[in-house]
């Protein structure tokens, strides 16, 4: 995640703190779901252009996009993946990609503590 601007920064910043919050409780089993979920919504959006597209765009209200993510996985993701996901796409990301990029970040930290 090189050369992030200014807004997917802040909101990368925020989503972080929000997982080392839940990790500083979370047993390695727990983390390494965490992380298992993350990157299964990384997949998803990785091959969903248009999806990333609704899920980080700044005209939508914050609130439409988080209906449309908890529409996209339902309950097929544990509560704390869900948890990062809707503040991920609560946030205001510079670019699309950006989204993606940092749900993946916050997989790979996931998967670290386990390491």
């Amino acid at each position: 995640m090189q050369h992030l601007q200014a807004a997917s920064r802040r909101a990368l910043a925020a989503a972080r703190e929000r997982l080392d919050g839940y990790l500083d409780g979370a047993g390695e089993a727990d983390a390494e779901r965490l992380g298992d979920e993350l990157f299964a919504a990384v997949d998803l959006l990785a091959g969903q252009p248009v999806l990333r597209r609704h899920l980080a765009d700044p005209a939508t209200e914050a609130a439409d996009r988080t209906r449309l993510l908890r529409a996209v996985f339902g309950t097929k993701l544990g509560r704390p993946a869900t948890q990062l996901l809707e503040e991920l796409v609560g946030a205001r990301w510079s670019q699309p990609r950006d989204l993606m990029d940092a749900a993946e970040t916050l997989g790979r930290l996931a998967m670290l503590t386990v390491a």
